[in-house]
Parts: C-alpha cells; structure tokens; sequence
C-alpha cells in the first residue's frame, strides 16, 4: 500500500499555490497524479484513459479554488466517475 496525497491543508491560498507546495514537499512517489486541462476535450481524452487504467474517475479542481474544510464546494471540484 503506498500513500497518495492530492492536496494540502492549507486555508487562503488557490490550488494552485498549493499544488506548488505540494510538489516541493511531497515525492512524486506519493503525490496523486494532476494534470492541467486546456479544453473540454483533453477531459475527454483524460476520462478514456481512465476507463483503460481501470480508475474510479476524475476530480477536476479550479487551479483559483481556495481550500474548504469539510465537504468540497461545487464552485471548485467536480467528481466524473466511471460507471
């Protein structure tokens, strides 16, 4: 079993900054992949290979979203599953 971290715990500050944070202090080893979208379609693209890799799906997260304790926002996470 191998611990995966996607985020960091830390209030007022965007994903992005966290996501930096993120990259510096945790080994990529442990981090969840995340990858950038541009369009509609790499999320497309992103959801295929998931279904090929056997994944649960995505979280897509807004790169200004701030961090909330307790359930996520609509505003700034979105799940797609694979069913």
């Amino acid at each position: 079993m191998t611990l995966k971290i996607f985020d960091v715990k830390i209030p007022d500050i965007p994903f992005s900054d966290r996501l930096e944070i993120l990259e510096e202090c945790v080994p990529k080893s442990n981090r969840v992949l995340q990858i950038p979208f541009e369009d509609d379609t790499e999320i497309l693209d992103a959801m295929e290979e998931c279904v090929q890799l056997d994944y649960e799906g995505l979280i897509i997260r807004s790169l200004a979203g701030m961090y909330q304790c307790g359930r996520q926002s609509n505003k700034n996470c979105y799940k797609l599953k694979v069913k």
